[in-house]
Parts: structure tokens; C-alpha cells; sequence
């Protein structure tokens, strides 16, 4: 067993906390995004979504710890927003907004021209602090369409994982859709 010790301080050395999400290269990209809980289990959001309860084995674990596998990417927080992704003229983030109390994060494109679009929201929901919170997922599509996930999540980075999972299903058909347009166009 690893002690508790060697992880915070691999998570200190990276400036990770738990549940920062973070991208390994090597034999675990395939899991990627990963992150660690309060209980310093490595995690992987891909298993998360498709409801693999289970940490990532110890053996991994000690890839990361003796770099043989590697931190590629981290996940940056500025201000209440967390970049997803960012190339030189468009930016996906995570913008954590609070309306009558209620916690909304938003999943927001923004382009060039500085114009932003958000593509998803979750939405924190705890009747009283005896219960659990709970997560809704919405996703905005084209032409103002809105629609949601029917059933909520029970943890935040699930959700989040979730609405990117949805996210590039959701563009991949739209592209589909695009070309095919194009190519009626052109003919």
C-alpha cells in the first residue's frame, strides 16, 4: 500500500487538489480525464461515466508516483472558470455562477470576436443538508433548444464528465450533418 504521504505530495509537486482534473500520458490516457478523491483514490472520470465503480488500481498509481506515466495536461482554474480546452481563437470553460443561492456552472464557448455561447449547464440541487445534493444536467443546442438528462447525477465531476461525454457525441453528428449540407451545396 502507498502511503498517504508519498500522494499528497505527487498531488502537491502538481498542484492538484482533490477532484482537479488532469490528463495522464502514457498507459492511462485511455482513462484520461483522472483525478484524485479526499480519500486520495485515483480516479478516472471515463470509468465514472460509464459506471465502473472502482479506483484505479494501485499499480497505476505507481506509474504516476515513479513517472513513468506523466501529468500531460492540467486542468486550469482562474477566477471561478476552468478551462476544458483552448486553441488560438476559440476557448471551452467551466464558469461557476450562483443565482438565488443555487449553484450554476456553465459550460461556455467562447470564440475570436470574444462572443460567448453556453452549450451546457449543471445545476446543484440540495433541499435541506440532510439530503444529498443532486445534479441536472442541460444541454443548449442549436436554435435554443434546450434539453436535459433525465436523471441527476450524485456527484459534480460526474456530471461534468457526463456533459462532455454528450457534448462531442452531440458535435460529431452535427458535423455529420454539416458535411452532408456542404456537400449537397457543392453538387
Amino acid at each position: 500500500m502507498i502511503e498517504p504521504k508519498v500522494i499528497e505530495k505527487f498531488m502537491e509537486e502538481n498542484g492538484l487538489e482533490p477532484y482537479d482534473a488532469f490528463d495522464v500520458d502514457g498507459e492511462l490516457k485511455k482513462y484520461n480525464p483522472c483525478y484524485f478523491t479526499e480519500e486520495l483514490e485515483l480516479r478516472s472520470m471515463y470509468l465514472d461515466f460509464k459506471c465502473v465503480d472502482s479506483p484505479l488500481c494501485t499499480i497505476w498509481l505507481h506509474r504516476l508516483l515513479t513517472g513513468k506515466d506523466r501529468i500531460k495536461h492540467k486542468r486550469t482554474k482562474d477566477n471561478n472558470s476552468e478551462a476544458v480546452a483552448e486553441e488560438k481563437n476559440m476557448k471551452l470553460i467551466w464558469k461557476k455562477n450562483r443565482f438565488d443561492g443555487q449553484k450554476i456552472t456553465r459550460l461556455v464557448l467562447t470564440d475570436s470576436y470574444n462572443e460567448n455561447r453556453a452549450i451546457a449547464t449543471i445545476e446543484e440541487h440540495q433541499l435541506n443538508e440532510s439530503e444529498p445534493k443532486l445534479f441536472y444536467v442541460y444541454f443548449t443546442l442549436y436554435f435554443g433548444e434546450t434539453i436535459s438528462i433525465v436523471h441527476p447525477f450524485k456527484s459534480f465531476e460526474v456530471a461534468k464528465s457526463a456533459t462532455l461525454q454528450f457534448i462531442k457525441e452531440e458535435a460529431v453528428k452535427r458535423m455529420k450533418e454539416l458535411t452532408y449540407i456542404i456537400n449537397f451545396i457543392d453538387e
